[in-house]
């Protein structure tokens, strides 16, 4: 009755694996803190452009872009283009 049940089905049997050592050097978290470190100042400094445009829109700034517009809600500039050609 067991062989039925495993009719199609055939054992693979293998040597015992070889472990791989696998060291995260230095170097490699370097790199990680170098990103993380222009990704703060790039976040620091749209979050400063960001405020600026909002501050300049308080005192009664006309804003007279065509490709782009600012999102108040989100606090994001945005596309005009169409979503579906943004591919979203």
């Amino acid at each position: 009755m067991e062989s039925d049940n495993n009719k199609g089905l055939r054992l693979i049997r293998g040597g015992p694996r070889q472990m791989e050592l696998d060291f995260v050097s230095d170097a490699d978290l370097e790199e990680v803190v170098a990103w993380q470190d222009i990704q703060w100042k790039a976040n620091l400094e749209t979050a400063r452009k960001i405020e600026v445009i909002e501050n300049r829109l308080k005192r009664g700034a006309v804003v007279t872009a065509t490709r782009y517009y600012f999102d108040p809600e989100r606090r994001l500039v945005r596309s005009r283009k169409s979503s579906a050609a943004a591919g979203e």
